[in-house]
């Protein structure tokens, strides 16, 4: 039971439930020891509480000195890599090509498209980018659909949508192929149900935490579709984007990667070569930002790889401005780029949610964006007025629900895609997102993805608890 002290001294407050589960689980003479033991804890935590903290500060020192030692080698080694459209785009095609370890080469990485559509969930449980997808699919594809999921709901109205366009285009083109990498078992039964003839993997371990969490659909081989909406119905933002261009062919690769690396692959075919296509436009310099993800803990730098690495690169390389929508953050090394770039005085403004969904996991994790709220508060003055922080809402009145990942630097560099800025996402799941290099397009998804919803959004006041508990208690 001595666990169970040490891990309400850590975290008091975020672990009551798991408390309460040891607690009801042991034996009588177990729980009495734990009460024991919890009432002394009462009596020494003022004291206790300090010191910890201060050994998770220098343990947090030396961690910054590392990963900024790592940040100055990769630029170093990533010298020759094709320079990008602007400062934010060179310094991040040089994370890529100095990290090298992506789900593609970094050759494959760095490529260019054209970006077609941009489509945005609103909150009120309309699922209008997977609506957009498959209106997509029916119209234009001929040959195959190539999709990656997180989560796939088949009662849900997109789930239904999905599975109906997907019968209609097998009813169409009897040779029409579907292929699928899918986060959890699900969607093979259901698309079996409906008489969907399909090639399924199952990305994910039973006994992990390497969450496959890519969401894009391929078509052709001509066009693809990529951002953070699953296949469901929840009332929150989100949003998808739709790319054409070589840099199809690069998310072809990162999606032949996902089905060799799948734990439990339910076919026994090969996966086809996709159909022959030309390059099609490539107007814009991009950067596919991936990472192949964990499943064991410990043991592993989950930190080495190209899309985390590239982020870095993205907020040290800023120089007046980063915008941030996130579902959650809580990661190292994202918090220790912020502060960062607070001290050389660029402007933050960051739109989070303070309503989450999952609420007891995220807890239990200490993944909720109270860390982060505990976190800000708790900054230096000079830094903390340089970040500025608001909790998301589109009506101006009530907490929602946000699932967008995105992230604009100095209006010249934005990202879309897949990854959370949480702990999970840049330590075990695998991602997928899209780095844009363009001073155009990264002032119309700043004006339309960030500036309406930042208008709207709702001011945060700490809790004492953000206020009085030291950051490093709330937080692994």
């Amino acid at each position: 039971m001595g666990v169970l002290s040490f891990s309400l001294l850590m975290h008091p407050w975020r672990n009551a439930a798991r408390a309460w589960v040891l607690l009801k689980t042991s034996g009588r003479r177990a729980i009495l020891t734990a009460t024991g033991e919890i009432a002394a804890l009462a009596l020494t935590a003022p004291l206790v509480f300090p010191f910890l903290a201060l050994i998770r500060l220098r343990l947090q020192q030396a961690d910054d000195a590392f990963e900024t030692a790592r940040s100055q080698a990769i630029q170093r080694n990533g010298w020759d890599a094709p320079p990008g459209r602007s400062a934010i785009g060179t310094a991040v095609n040089r994370a890529v090509w100095g990290t090298a370890k992506g789900s593609v080469s970094p050759a494959t990485a760095l490529t260019s498209g054209s970006l077609l559509e941009l489509w945005q969930n609103p909150t009120s449980g309309v699922d209008l980018a997977i609506h957009h997808a498959c209106e997509l699919i029916r119209r234009e594809a001929l040959h195959e659909v190539r999709l990656q999921a997180y989560l796939f709901d088949p009662a849900s109205a997109p789930g239904r949508d999905l599975i109906a366009t997907l019968v209609m285009k097998q009813r169409e083109h009897p040779a029409f192929r579907v292929m699928a990498v899918i986060d959890r078992p699900g969607m093979e039964k259901a698309f079996a149900e409906a008489g969907i003839r399909a090639q399924v993997a199952i990305a994910r371990p039973w006994w992990s935490r390497r969450g496959h969490h890519p969401k894009n659909f391929l078509i052709d081989g001509r066009l693809g579709i990529l951002g953070g909406d699953n296949i469901d119905s929840p009332r929150e933002k989100d949003l998808m984007v739709v790319v054409a261009g070589p840099v199809v062919r690069s998310m072809l690769l990162d999606f032949a990667d996902a089905w060799d690396h799948a734990a439990r692959p339910l076919s026994r075919e090969p996966l086809p070569e996709p159909p022959e296509v030309g390059d099609g436009p490539d107007d814009v310099p991009m950067v596919l930002l991936t990472k192949r993800g964990s499943a064991r803990f410990w043991g592993e730098d989950y930190q080495d790889n190209d899309s985390n690495q590239a982020f870095v690169a993205a907020l040290r390389a800023a120089r007046t401005e980063i915008l941030i929508q996130t579902p959650a953050l809580n990661a190292d090394l994202i918090l220790r780029a912020l502060v960062e770039a607070a001290s050389r005085g660029v402007s933050i403004r960051i739109c989070i949610p303070l309503l989450q969904h999952n609420r007891l996991a995220t807890k239990l994790d200490a993944a909720d964006n109270g860390s982060f709220v505990a976190f800000w508060t708790q900054l230096p003055p000079k830094i903390r007025r340089n970040i500025q922080l608001r909790d998301f809402s589109s009506n101006g009145r009530t907490r929602e629900e946000n699932h967008t990942k995105f992230l604009c630097v100095d209006r010249q560099w934005i990202y879309v895609g897949s990854q959370n800025f949480d702990n999970q996402s840049f330590a075990f799941s695998r991602e997928l997102g899209l780095g844009i290099d363009d001073p155009a397009l990264a002032e119309a998804f700043a004006e339309a993805v960030f500036e309406r919803d930042w208008l709207t959004s709702l001011p945060i006041t700490p809790r004492w608890a953000e206020r009085w508990i030291p950051f490093p208690l709330w937080y692994h």
